[in-house]
């Protein structure tokens, strides 16, 4: 993923360098962001003007030491072994300035363990992007243990000038964890012999998929009324703990907020709120229902064998 946040970097106004333990990884890294900046030119997101002044921001260099000494933050997006990233911050840390962030692109391990060998882990912080990062608009700021809030609000900062969404994450990524619980849950199901791998994704693609853009889950549970939905997960298969309900759903049923029916629930409704999500929602499924039927309409091409 590096070279994708070193191209959304370099777009966004800031001189960058791009390094690599091996030379034949910078070279296809680059190739990458071309590729990558002349689709976004076609199709209107930038211009070639931009995508030439974003070339010019970005440097390979083949010292990573030299590539941090001057550097104001640091990201980090190596392989996900945490033994390889603790050497990599140590040499990092003896190289860049005093003042220098440096971040973590890791979706999978504990900041505070990464931060250990570190002797500024103050300024030491996850910068999760989702991939690929010159697309995705989300950023997950992930703090450790000892990272400190000057941190967390460069990180932030940074984000924003980067035209991204920025959520602060104080136990962990919160993404891999929800898209973790989606991906398991799908092959204990093609693994029991329950559904095809086929039709695990049509469900996905087809259901969720359609409606989590536009309203998250606990959205879908406000408008599903907590009531409803608590019965409903009530009767899910029982196996251990697998679909145990959290005492949360609970809690909201218990004390009335039920969701858009009592005016409160995950979050506080207006009739005008309501009115407004619906009318967003069902504008986006039309929207996604007209451009399935216009893809079903357009000639299949067949090839000769």
């Amino acid at each position: 993923m590096g070279h994708g946040i070193a191209q959304t970097l370099a777009l966004s106004g800031f001189e960058v360098n791009l390094t690599d333990a091996k030379s034949e990884a910078m070279a296809a890294a680059l190739e990458r962001v071309k590729s990558n900046l002349s689709t976004l030119a076609e199709h209107g997101v930038v211009t070639r003007a931009e995508c030439k002044q974003a070339l010019q921001r970005l440097q390979l260099v083949d010292d990573a030491t030299e590539a941090v000494k001057d550097a104001r933050f640091i990201i980090e997006a190596i392989s996900e072994d945490p033994e390889l990233k603790k050497r990599l911050y140590v040499s990092l840390e003896r190289s860049c300035r005093e003042d220098a962030i440096i971040a973590s692109n890791t979706s999978t391990i504990a900041i505070s363990e990464l931060a250990q060998p570190l002797r500024r882990r103050e300024r030491f912080v996850g910068m999760h992007f989702w991939n690929p990062p010159h697309l995705m608009p989300l950023i997950e700021v992930v703090v450790g243990d000892e990272t400190s809030e000057a941190t967390v609000e460069a990180t932030v900062a940074l984000s924003r000038r980067l035209g991204k969404v920025p959520i602060v994450c104080r136990r962990g990524v919160l993404g891999p964890r929800l898209q973790g619980a989606l991906m398991l849950e799908a092959l204990k199901l093609v693994q029991e012999g329950a559904a095809s791998a086929e039709d695990v994704d049509a469900v996905t693609k087809l259901t969720l998929g359609l409606r989590l853009p536009i309203m998250g889950p606990l959205q879908i549970i406000d408008f599903g009324g907590a009531r409803t939905v608590l019965h409903g997960l009530e009767h899910l298969p029982k196996d251990g703990d697998r679909y145990a309900v959290p005492r949360i759903i609970r809690e909201y049923v218990d004390r009335g907020w039920l969701g858009v029916q009592t005016g409160h629930g995950f979050y506080d409704y207006t009739e005008k709120d309501r009115k407004e999500s619906i009318r967003l929602r069902d504008e986006w499924l039309i929207q996604k229902l007209k451009e399935r039927k216009a893809a079903s309409k357009k000639p299949k091409r067949h090839s000769r064998g």
